[in-house]
């Protein structure tokens, strides 16, 4: 169930039980991987409970599906829902620091299409606007569900969907761009489009070389592979769940049994993808981690200059929308105090990290399951405990 990224002897056997008690006390809980790092030689991970149950209704299928049960490994991946969003941002703000546009320039010049909110045609949306989630751009849920999903990806491209997307005015609030906050799914596909259309990579390829490989990321990718974890919900816990495609809340059929019974999914995908499709371990994720709070910096690998680093946790865009950095969620307003970080949740994927810059440390978990908030709160409270407890035996050697 457990292990560590260096062998740096800390006992976490404690963590370790709590985990399987919060699994055996809280059944929306399924399985679970978490990490905690305090720097490149104090890094530890664990893992708990299922990734894959023997028994799931489909809601989609409408069937009962039948498996093997199996464990959480090391090696599975996990849906990490908007927590994925940390890489795309990351993506375009290399592309800020090499040069490629400031903060307040049009992103127009990047596209050979013209993306406004057609309520106020003449405002023209800016790097800034993506950023910090005021485009006033309207997400809509649109999921493909198995062999329909092409390697793991949505049937259309960014470069296909989102033109067509964006020029449709329901797609679009009715106020004026960079006045108010409303967070935007689809405008971190835009910026990943943004990317694309700026390094002339494929924005899949961009993460991949020059991410996930410099980081030695190895077992992250943005599809489901054979090594991922099943999404389960439970129906007899949520008073809401999903409805496919229609809807992103549907009151469910209360189970009747005394047991908890679960929902699940084949694998889906969907169109705006590098805003919640990454899959990866937490073995992974903690060297993401580390570089963001090392202000880009992990081991021999440079994603972007310190300074840059460091504009990524600042406020972008105080007066409109607070605790906005670049992408990230930062300060007390989002639940990230001394540092930034990002929550995620999806049908059966929750995910949280956090860096704490103050202290140094970084936590996170994922999870195959739409965790109830009461151990949403109990796995960041006993993660930031545990990281104390690292960053207290590190000052002591």
């Amino acid at each position: 169930m457990y292990t560590m990224l260096i062998d740096n002897g800390f006992d976490d056997s404690s963590l370790k039980e709590w985990l399987d008690n919060r699994i055996e006390a809280d059944a929306t809980l399924v399985g679970v991987s978490t990490y905690v790092a305090y720097s490149l030689n104090d890094a530890v991970v664990n893992y708990a409970g299922k990734s894959v149950l023997p028994e799931a209704y489909d809601k989609q299928q409408q069937t009962t599906i039948s498996a093997t049960s199996e464990d959480v490994t090391r090696n599975n991946t996990f849906l990490q829902a908007s927590v994925s969003k940390t890489v795309t941002w990351t993506a375009l703000t290399m592309l800020l620091d090499a040069g490629a546009f400031t903060l307040d320039d049009s992103i127009d010049a990047a596209l050979d299409f013209i993306v406004r909110n057609p309520n106020h045609p003449d405002t023209a949306i800016t790097y800034r606007h993506v950023y910090t989630h005021t485009t006033g751009i309207k997400d809509d849920y649109l999921y493909e569900y198995g062999d329909n999903c092409a390697e793991g990806f949505y049937s259309k491209d960014l470069d296909t969907f989102l033109p067509t997307y964006l020029e449709e005015s329901k797609s679009w609030a009715n106020w004026e761009t960079g006045t108010k906050e409303k967070y935007s799914n689809m405008a971190t596909a835009l910026a990943a489009l943004l990317v694309e259309r700026l390094s002339g990579v494929d924005f899949n390829q961009f993460t991949q070389r020059y991410i996930f490989a410099p980081l030695g990321m190895s077992d992250t990718s943005w599809a489901f592979t054979t090594t991922s974890a099943r999404p389960y919900e439970t129906d007899n816990e949520y008073e809401y769940g999903y409805d496919y495609g229609k809807s992103r809340l549907r009151r469910l059929t209360q189970s009747s049994s005394a047991e908890t019974s679960y929902l699940t999914s084949r694998h889906y995908c969907f169109p705006d993808w590098p805003s919640g499709q990454l899959y990866t371990t937490a073995a992974d994720m903690a060297k993401f981690a580390l570089a963001m709070m090392a202000y880009g910096q992990y081991d021999e690998a440079c994603l972007y200059s310190e300074a840059t680093g460091r504009l990524v946790f600042e406020e972008a865009a105080s007066s409109v929308a607070e605790g906005a950095g670049l992408g990230w969620f930062i300060g007390s307003k989002h639940g990230y105090v001394d540092g930034a970080g990002h929550d995620g949740a999806e049908f059966g994927a929750s995910s949280n990290m956090y860096l704490n810059l103050a202290s140094n440390y970084v936590t996170g978990w994922m999870s195959n399951s739409a965790v109830s908030v009461d151990t949403v709160d109990a796995l960041n409270a006993r993660l930031k405990e545990e990281a104390q407890s690292i960053s207290s035996g590190s000052e002591s050697s």
